[in-house]
């Protein structure tokens, strides 16, 4: 079940985790689109109240949000409750059935009155944060079994080396330079908006000091491991990109 740390080839299954995987980024783009629509009826709907359409397409992008949000807390609460019957079958079968269910239950919620949603963003406040340790946790143990695969290939697989070590190298460059350019990106936000210093200290100073706590840390654990496979730059890079994305 899972990656091993063991002197031979680690077996693991992929198929769950990137379907999850999928699921998350299809939301995230259907949500990131939707702050770019102005529409009547779903300003009607989720109660915008909005003159200008550039608020009322930030209205209606939150609105979304809250939909995806929903659906999704609902949709993982269904699985679990499920995988107490069936633990194998729920998280790595029927998922057409789940592409369906999720699928239809995401288009009802548009025809579902703002109260709801109220409330639910209330529930949020309270239970997203258990929900972003676990997913921090869950982040940190795909990057450093994902990067130890890469490693363990690169070193003994001769006909993957290349393309594996590779592989490694890129997509470290490539995270990094997402992460820089949210950096930016953020303090570039704040300080064209005429934020409050307290503003800016919480949403790009803070996790800036963070994000150079855990790479300390990193190299730290790094230096004190033979191996090379616990300190790793991708734990740091996929961490660090994800306080910023939910900073941003």
């Amino acid at each position: 079940e899972g990656l091993k740390m063991e002197p031979s080839e680690p077996k693991f299954r992929f198929k769950a985790k990137y379907l999850y995987l999928l699921v998350f980024l299809v939301f995230s783009i259907i949500e990131v689109i939707f702050f770019f629509v102005d529409n009547e009826y779903l300003a009607t709907n989720f109660e915008c109240g909005h003159t200008t359409s550039a608020e009322r397409k930030n209205c209606i992008g939150n609105g979304v949000v809250q939909r995806a949000s929903f659906v999704l807390a609902c949709f993982h609460f269904s699985v679990m409750a499920g995988s107490l019957m069936f633990p194998t079958k729920m998280h790595e079968d029927f998922w057409i059935a789940k592409a369906f269910v999720l699928s239809i239950g995401f288009a009802i919620t548009f025809f579902i009155k703002e109260d709801l949603f109220r409330d639910f963003s209330t529930f949020s406040s309270y239970g997203s944060s258990l929900f972003v340790f676990f997913q921090t946790i869950l982040l940190i143990e795909f990057a450093f079994y994902y990067n130890y695969n890469l490693i363990w290939s690169y070193y003994h697989q001769s006909s993957s080396a290349i393309r594996d070590g590779t592989l490694l190298f890129v997509l470290n460059i490539v995270l990094l330079f997402c992460l820089l350019t949210g950096i930016i990106m953020s303090f570039t936000w704040f300080s064209n908006h005429g934020k409050s210093c307290e503003d800016f200290m919480i949403y790009s100073l803070i996790p800036v000091g963070f994000d150079a706590i855990l790479l300390i840390f990193v190299v730290v654990i790094a230096m004190r491991d033979s191996d090379g496979h616990h300190g790793c730059i991708m734990v740091f890079v996929f961490e660090a990109f994800y306080i910023s994305f939910l900073n941003w």
